[in-house]
């Protein structure tokens, strides 16, 4: 509410919030399961509190790969989960390289 007032913003007002939560305890470059229980990991499912907050038309979550690996679905299916109960459908869950786009990274 705070940040909303600030920015005089109305729920609904957003097209669309592109957030990029903490990464570190999904990345590739964990091993032997590290990671799993990295509290940074819930700042994921924290993201969506401004989500549920602001109601913008769309969402995007930027992170890394290993988000997506099996040791971290339980975090993604939370996600995906919270999404559906507040009416979103999620259009596209996978990798996108920004090499592919023009960003000077692979």
């Amino acid at each position: 509410p705070t940040l909303m007032k600030e920015l005089k913003l109305k729920s609904g007002d957003l097209d669309l919030l592109l957030g990029v939560p903490p990464c570190q305890g999904f990345s590739t470059h964990r091993i032997n399961n590290a990671g799993i229980d990295d509290p940074r990991n819930q700042l994921l499912l924290k993201y969506f509190d401004f989500v549920d907050g602001l109601k913008p038309k769309a969402f995007l979550i930027e992170n890394v790969a290993g988000l997506l690996w099996k040791r971290h679905e339980d975090y993604l299916n939370q996600l995906l989960i919270l999404a559906e109960q507040h009416g979103y459908t999620i259009h596209f869950c996978g990798i996108l390289n920004a090499k592919d786009y023009g960003v000077p990274q692979n």
